[in-house]
């Protein structure tokens, strides 16, 4: 529930953001955008490839080539960390059990550092507190780092 909530959240923020922009750099010189929710249609026509006209500034094709650029790095990965996490949910709803910590880490090639006392130091994005739901742990974590809850 938490992933669908960051997929929706980082798709409307794009969109904001992205309207936003539009709007201030080609209110004055488009006439196809006039007000705010021509800028909106304009973000989700362009950012869903469909796009009925282009920005006339070069601010404007500026800011389109950026949310483009945004958009294809950021909802994708957002997806896939949805999907695994609803491959994860269904493998406990049958009584799977799930990879180990330090399996998924390398499988899901999350970011690591190098540590000289332990080796491999990551950051595991699959790993969520079952208390609080928070993700993003250390591998090497044994405790929640928000609300102290054992993981």
């Amino acid at each position: 529930q938490l992933r669908l909530a960051r997929v929706v959240l980082s798709f409307f923020t794009l969109i904001s953001v992205v309207s936003g922009l539009i709007y201030t750099a080609e209110n004055s010189v488009n006439p196809n955008i006039s007000n705010y929710f021509d800028a909106l249609y304009f973000a989700v026509t362009t950012l869903t490839t469909v796009g009925d006209f282009s920005p006339t500034t070069w601010n404007g094709k500026l800011i389109v080539c950026a949310s483009i650029l945004v958009g294809i790095a950021t909802v994708p990965a957002q997806a896939a960390a949805l999907v695994e996490a609803l491959i994860d949910r269904e493998k406990v709803r049958n009584g799977d059990t799930l990879a180990k910590k330090e399996d998924s880490v390398i499988q899901t090639g999350n970011i690591a550092l190098k540590d000289k006392e332990k080796g491999m130091l990551a950051l595991d994005t699959t790993m969520s507190c079952p208390t609080c739901g928070a993700s993003f742990h250390w591998s090497s974590a044994q405790y929640c780092y928000t609300c102290g809850g054992k993981l």
